[in-house]
C-alpha cells in the first residue's frame, strides 16, 4: 500500500511524504506486523502536486459512487483522496480510474482523477518506489491489498 501526504503549512511552506507499507504475515497468512518506509518529497514537488489537484477540483470531486456511469468494483486498484483544511474535511475514492476497460475516459471526473494521477506519476514512479521497498525486505511472507507475497533471498 502507498500513502501520499501533501501538506501546505500555515506559513506557506510545503512538506510531503510517501509511505510504503506492507504486512508481515505468519504461516497461517495472518497479518502480524506492519513494515513501513517513509520517503520525503521535495517541497517544490509538493506544491506542484497540490496545484495540479486544485486545478482538477480535488476538493469538490464527488465520490465515484455518486457519479452516473462510473463503474465500481470490489477488486483491483482504488485511489482514495482525503482532504483536510480549516474549512473542509472529506474522503472519497475512485475505483480503477486509469482503466479504459472499466471506465469511460470521456467522463469529466475520470479525466480529472487521471490528470491528478498523471501529475503524481510525472514526479515519482510509485511502482518503482514500492518495488524497491519490497526488494529490500528479508525473506518471509508479506501481504498488501489482497496479495500474499513470499520472498526468498537467495545467496
Amino acid at each position: 500500500m502507498q500513502h501520499l501526504e501533501l501538506i501546505e503549512n500555515l506559513d506557506g511552506t510545503f512538506v510531503g511524504t510517501l509511505t510504503n507499507s506492507i504486512w508481515k504475515v505468519n504461516r497461517k497468512e495472518e497479518r502480524t506486523t506492519t513494515i513501513e518506509q517513509v520517503l520525503n518529497i521535495p517541497p517544490n514537488h509538493v506544491e506542484q502536486l497540490m496545484n495540479i489537484g486544485f486545478s482538477n477540483d480535488i476538493e469538490t470531486l464527488p465520490n465515484c459512487q455518486d457519479v452516473d456511469e462510473y463503474v465500481n468494483g470490489l477488486d483491483g486498484t482504488a485511489i482514495s483522496f482525503s482532504i483536510r483544511t480549516p474549512e473542509l474535511e472529506r474522503a472519497y475514492y475512485y475505483w480503477e480510474p486509469e482503466s479504459d476497460y472499466y471506465q469511460d475516459s470521456t467522463l469529466t471526473e475520470t479525466k480529472k482523477v487521471r490528470n491528478i494521477l498523471s501529475g503524481i506519476h510525472e514526479r515519482m514512479n510509485l511502482r518503482l518506489l514500492f518495488d524497491g521497498f519490497t526488494s529490500e525486505l528479508p525473506s518471509g511472507k508479506y501481504a498488501f491489498g489482497g496479495i500474499i507475497m513470499e520472498k526468498k533471498n537467495v545467496r
